[in-house]
Formats: structure tokens, sequence, C-alpha cells
């Protein structure tokens, strides 16, 4: 199955600048890591995944596009302000939000839930 879904990435995705997934596994991560399809691009996890269940966001982009080197998370924010709504069910890896710049120099944000 992981092999497959690396292969889905490589042939239907190859154009995009960002994908985001969402309840991937570490050795799905892992396996992406090692591919064709991130070798121009940049994969970013969450700090605090979940390891127990095994589910988290990921975002990657395309190098080609975006500052490599500008990339910061800032899902502790978003969360902060999620569970400031109240009882919340979102827990370590649910969520991934990062900050970055395009190759441009203009700033922006993506977030994957």
């Amino acid at each position: 199955k992981t092999q497959r879904c690396v292969e889905i990435l490589e042939k239907s995705y190859h154009t995009f600048d960002v994908v985001f997934l969402q309840e991937v596994s570490i050795g799905f991560v892992n396996a992406l890591r090692k591919s064709a399809f991130a070798a121009d691009r940049t994969i970013v996890t969450p700090e605090k995944m979940d390891l127990k269940r095994d589910q988290n966001s990921v975002i990657v982009f395309r190098n080609q596009m975006f500052d490599t080197c500008s990339h910061e998370e800032v899902t502790e924010s978003v969360m902060d302000v999620i569970k400031g709504d109240g009882p919340c069910k979102v827990g370590d890896g649910d969520v991934l939000a990062i900050r970055l710049c395009n190759n441009g120099g203009a700033a922006g944000g993506l977030s994957s839930r």
C-alpha cells in the first residue's frame, strides 16, 4: 500500500507545487523521503507527531516555488486558537501549520488538517 501511494504521488501529483497529506504514517513519510517525488521537494512533518495512532498531517512543497530555508512550524499557535474555542478533539499530528516565503520573497502560510 505504501509503495502504491508513493507511485500515485509521483505519477499524478508531480506537477503540483503543494500537496497536503492527512493520516500519514511515519513509514509512509520515510518511503516518500526516499522516492523520486521528494527529489525536488521539502517534506514537512509536525514536531509533535502522534506515533501511537501513527496518523499525521504532512505538507510537501516544491523547492522551485518556495524558499526551503524559510519554513517555520507554527502549529502550536494555531492549536492555541483552535483550543481557545472550547473543547477540542484535536491531538498531536492532526494539524500542521507552517509559515514560509515563496522564492520571490512573499511571506505566507500553509496548514494541513
